[in-house]
């Protein structure tokens, strides 16, 4: 129905216009949990620059030791190599602690960056909540509206078959029992149906139909309010202004 394409087509509008905050928010998400990874692997990588200058301060100090002994000893020639060594170790200390500097830094920066994308990810989601809770409020009250035209449709049918159905049904009786009494008609080759009949069984179909309409725009609206966080639906809030009530209220 026309009505159904038109829901459609405001939820599909909908979805369109959050499309674009949803995808910041995502991809902030990507950013933080890439910058996140990164910022570990640093840390990571600092903590075994530590301790690799632990374990070659302590071997610098065992290899200075051997070389006081060495040289206490007149063993110049152990001395020498002992040197060697201590200046290769020397060289390798001053490589991994100017690179533990380079990698601290580079964490320090990743820490901003997280508070950074943290902060921005936090405001994308709160615009999609925001968003989306519009959205919601805009088809709830769309619902809503609905919700009253179905249940005034439905009362409107009611109110018909209290006067054209019941004067439908007593036309059929009427006729029904003259023909009996002349004995003119036998029920077994009577017309089976009459156009009071054939009314009544539309009117029935149609309130069939409306009912279950109604039902599915009220469980719809039962749904949207509890994730707004409003109060229960109840039949009497679902019920439409009686009818004149705005011209009343504008008089």
């Amino acid at each position: 129905t026309r009505a159904r394409v038109d829901w459609h087509a405001r939820m599909a509008a909908s979805a369109r216009a959050l499309e674009p905050l949803q995808a910041e928010a995502e991809a902030l998400a990507q950013a933080l949990h890439e910058t996140g990874a990164a910022a570990i692997a640093l840390q990571g990588e600092h903590a075994r620059l530590q301790q690799a200058l632990s374990v070659s301060e302590a071997e610098r100090r065992e290899l200075s030791e051997q070389k006081s002994i060495a040289v206490a000893a007149r063993n110049f020639k152990e001395a020498g190599r002992i040197s060697a060594s201590l200046k290769a170790l020397a060289s390798d200390e001053a490589a991994r602690a100017e690179h533990k500097e380079r990698v601290a830094a580079q964490t320090e920066t990743m820490r901003v960056a997280l508070k950074v994308l943290s902060a921005e990810r936090a405001e994308a989601e709160a615009a999609v909540a925001s968003g989306e809770r519009r959205r919601d409020l805009r088809l709830h009250a769309l619902l809503l509206t609905r919700l009253a035209d179905a249940v005034r449709a439905l009362s409107d049918l009611s109110h018909g078959d209290g006067g054209n159905g019941a004067r439908a049904v007593g036309d059929g009786d009427g006729a029904g029992a003259g023909e009996a009494d002349d004995g003119d008609c036998a029920a077994d080759v009577c017309p089976p149906a009459t156009p009071a009949s054939d009314a009544m069984a539309a009117e029935g179909e149609a309130r069939l139909l409306l009912t279950a309409h109604r039902n599915s725009l009220f469980q719809q609206a039962m749904v949207l309010r509890e994730r707004l966080g409003l109060e229960e639906l109840t039949e009497q809030m679902a019920l439409p202004p009686p009818r004149g009530a705005g011209s009343d209220a504008a008089a």
